[in-house]
């Protein structure tokens, strides 16, 4: 018979064995601190380095089949997309023959959009494109400082860009405008603020967007609600949108005005979709044009010692 001092400790012998086999269960499926940065992951995969040659680790598609990034077995995931192109990595090297540097080459040429936005993470260690050297029109390169990847290693990739922020207008019916409604925007008298605007789906023909003021609806605001659409101009009124450049945010710059009071104003920029060009076929998301979403806009006082009415 067991000693009942083992019997009273079992239970927690037990839970102690249940949470260290959990631990081990999910350490490779943890994701560094940085996969919570701010931004959207447009990748996310698996490395398994191999030696390629003497000096070179990761994957190729020029190497030996073993060695591909197309292969699951080397690379999970080795496609993604970006404003509306798709594109594949053709290589992810620590190239030890270049000076241990880390070589993000694309199969096709890398615009200068993707090389402002991406982010490479390789564990917890970023990489900006905007700070790698561009080798060839292909291929992002980094002086690499932080990184010992071994063959047979197990190596976390995210590729991440910035989130939008702006006005994503949907065509047809419009049932999540407030899921997708643009952030308050606050400028200051005589300063300057800009928002983006893109379409979400691909039109068929070309579309208009239209911009105005109007009043902001504020139940409950009383004498502290200041409304008024003199408060700010901005710099357009309307925008084109095509198949090519749907989405790729137009900017639009608020420019708040002076003036003699010392209250913050506001005012509402409405964004729709006003026309779309002859030639949309039936199934055109825009033909029947109900999207439209709002920018709710501050414009704040300079002499404002806080105890003003904020709004939104």
């Amino acid at each position: 018979m067991m000693p009942a001092s083992f019997l009273r400790l079992s239970p927690l012998l037990l839970l102690t064995v249940a949470l260290v086999a959990l631990a081990v269960f999910f350490v490779h499926d943890s994701r560094p601190a940085s996969a919570e940065h701010g931004g959207i992951t447009i990748l996310s995969a698996d490395l398994r380095p191999t030696q390629l040659g003497s000096d070179l680790y990761g994957c190729r598609d020029t190497g030996a089949a073993s060695q591909l990034c197309t292969s699951a077995a080397r690379l999970t995931d080795n496609t993604f997309n970006h404003n509306g192109v798709s594109y594949e990595i053709d290589q992810l090297l620590n190239n030890r023959f270049t000076g241990n540097t880390l070589d993000f080459s694309l199969t096709t040429a890398i615009p200068a959009s993707l090389k402002s936005d991406l982010t490479l993470y390789i564990d917890a260690i970023p990489f900006a494109g905007a700070d790698a050297t561009q080798p060839n029109n292909n291929t992002l390169r980094w002086a690499n400082a932080g990184l010992s990847w071994s063959a047979g290693d197990t190596v976390d990739v995210w590729l991440k860009v910035p989130a939008f922020t702006g006005v994503e207008l949907f065509g047809g019916d419009l049932t999540v405008i407030d899921e997708h409604s643009a952030p308050t925007l606050t400028v200051a008298e005589g300063g300057v603020a800009t928002f983006n605007v893109r379409l979400t789906q691909a039109p068929t023909a070309n579309v208009t967007v239209s911009l105005g003021k109007a009043t902001v609806s504020c139940a409950g605001c009383g004498g502290n609600w200041h409304d008024d659409v003199s408060a700010g101009t901005i710099s357009k009124t309307t925008m084109t949108f095509t198949s090519s450049n749907w989405n790729v945010g137009h900017t639009v710059t608020v420019t708040g005005v002076a003036d003699d009071d010392s209250v913050h104003e506001h005012f509402l920029v409405l964004v729709r979709v006003s026309s779309i060009a002859g030639g949309a076929n039936e199934g055109d998301p825009f033909r029947s044009p109900d999207a439209s979403s709002g920018v709710y806009v501050t414009v704040t006082d300079g002499s404002d010692d806080g105890s003003q009415h904020g709004g939104l």
